[in-house]
Parts: C-alpha cells; structure tokens; sequence
C-alpha cells in the first residue's frame, strides 16, 4: 500500500480509522501517554495534528513487511507507537462542519494493505509551524508482535496541538509574482507538470462559442504562465488578487492539467451581501469556456447560473 496525495485541510486535523455504517470520527485527546505533538494514538485509530493553518497538506501512506530504517533527516517531528486494527482503515479530512456522518465528508482515502491485527505506526511531518504553507506528513505502518508506547524520536518544530480550535486560520499568501491585470478575464495555471497539456488546456478554451448559429465569440483571457504561482490554492489565489475586480478567475489547476478532458476550474472572487467573500467554484469543459467567461464579463448571468447547472461531476458542458 502506498498513497500519496495533496489534501485541502479546513481544519489540520486528519483520522485514520475503521468507518462503521452511520459512524463518525473517534475521539481524539491532548495530554496523556497516548498523545504527542504530531499524532494522537487511540485503541484502533490515530489521529494527526497536520499543522497550525488550514489549506493543502501532502500526506503520504505507506505498509511494508519489516521495520524501515528511521528517517529523520527531511522531517522535523517523528513519533511512533502502535494501534490494534479492527477492520479496514480509512484516512479521514477534518470535516467542515455540515457533515452527519463520516460518510459525507469529502477526500476519504481507503488504506489498502493494513490488515486487522497490532501495526507499529511511524508518523513524520514537516512544514507545520503557522508561517508555513508547505506541510508534508509521511505515515509509515509495519506488523508489530507486541504493543508500545507512543515514542517521540525527534523534535524540530514548535506546533503544539492543544493550540489548535476548529476555527480556519490561513497561511500569509505567497508573494504576488506581477501585478495581474484586474479588468481582464484570467486563467491561471497552477500546475506545471505537463506543459502539451497546458497547451491543449489553452487551445481548448480557446475554441469559439457560437451564438445563435452565425456569431462566434471566443473567450477574452489572458494566460497566466509563470511557475511562481505553482501548487497556488484558490484561497492564496484570492489573497493575491485581493478585493475585486475581478469578480472571477479561472485556474488550471492539477485536475484540469492529469484529466484528459482538461476540465478549468472557474472561481466567483465577488463577495456577498455581507461582504464576505463568496469562493464558490465549478468547473467547466475548455470549450465551454468563451460561453462562461462572456456571459459573466458582460453580466448578462450569474456565477450560480453555470454552477447549478453543472452535470453530476461538477463539470459545466452547457445548458
């Protein structure tokens, strides 16, 4: 078993535990022989303490036969200890809030390969004091022939878990690389591993939209290329533009970049009646892009307009 993924944290907290029909997160305590700094160990579950600031954290998963070697040098926090599994594992998000069960919260990961019986747990992390945005945790699981404490190997971070609340507190945003244009439609990329598919992304949203059979109108955008803005969150994103204008933006984010469909994430930057910031997003086929970008610039419809009625995958096609 080996999972390694980037999750969005509204809350740097995540669970590995076995999911019952209509269950919900175990419990989880400061203080105590069972809780360190980075990882709370229950009776068949653990809980991790991913940092100080919500937003992405790369969290990493891994089951091997034997004790691997400690790794301390990139890491600055590692713990280790051991859990008796009752049944199959799930990684957990912290949940934000309107979820009934474990089953509504969304980005669950099965951990495949930790079969019920006693697993030694190594938990590693990186990047979790508040000024970070760069937050890494690798968890490492081995058969274990008897139980041990939770056992601290290194310290090198000031994270403290009972500093945390269940209140979203964000990172500073990166440094805004230029001053991005605010009366022009943006569409900016964020990730940079496949450079012909950006182009196919770019030349995709570049198709025109016909209107009415004879009119084609194409999507007035301007790219945004530049690798300062890599692994970039809508959150940061927002923070770099600041107050609108403009009132949307859309990112080509991984998803859009590994999907062979190249689906662009499209982001409401208005705000509320209220005031407060709206961060609704759908994601719309490339071309459909010019009907959506058009549509909002001129405000001829709303940002909700094309979100409700994106398919069952989130995806705009068209009405």
């Amino acid at each position: 078993m080996d999972i390694s993924k980037t999750i969005e944290l509204a809350v740097p907290i995540l669970w590995i535990q076995t999911i019952e029909p209509d269950s919900f997160l175990a419990e989880h305590g400061f203080g105590g022989p069972d809780s360190g700094r980075l990882m709370y160990l229950g009776r068949n579950h653990i809980v991790l303490y991913s940092g100080a600031t919500y937003g992405p954290a790369r969290i990493e998963l891994t089951s091997m036969q034997h004790a691997p070697e400690p790794s301390l040098g990139r890491w600055e926090t590692v713990e280790e200890g051991t859990i008796d599994v009752t049944g199959a594992l799930t990684l957990v998000p912290h949940p934000v809030g309107t979820e009934t069960s474990v089953a509504d919260i969304v980005g669950t990961t099965a951990v495949d390969g930790v079969t019920p019986g006693l697993w030694h747990v190594r938990a590693h992390a990186s990047g979790r004091a508040v000024d970070r945005a760069d937050v890494s945790v690798l968890v490492q699981f081995w058969p274990a022939d008897r139980a041990v404490p939770l056992t601290t190997l290194k310290v090198g971070d000031d994270f403290l878990p009972h500093s945390l609340t269940t209140t979203v507190t964000q990172p500073p945003p990166k440094s805004n690389p230029f001053d991005l244009p605010r009366d022009r439609s943006l569409l900016i990329r964020t990730e940079f591993s496949d450079d012909d598919a950006w182009s196919a992304t770019v030349d995709a949203a570049s198709v025109p939209w016909n209107l009415d059979g004879d009119v084609e109108i194409c999507a007035d955008l301007d790219t945004i290329d530049n690798v300062a803005f890599a692994e970039h969150t809508v959150h940061e994103l927002r923070a770099v533009l600041g107050n609108p204008p403009p009132y949307f933006f859309f990112v080509a984010d991984r998803e859009t970049i590994m999907n062979p469909d190249h689906p662009i994430l499209a982001v409401d930057h208005s705000n509320d009646e209220s005031g407060t910031p709206a961060v609704k997003t759908v994601r719309v086929a490339p071309e459909h892009l010019a009907e959506v970008e058009n549509n909002l610039s001129l405000g001829n419809m709303d940002f909700a307009d094309f979100a409700d009625s994106a398919d069952a995958d989130g995806v705009y096609r068209g009405f």
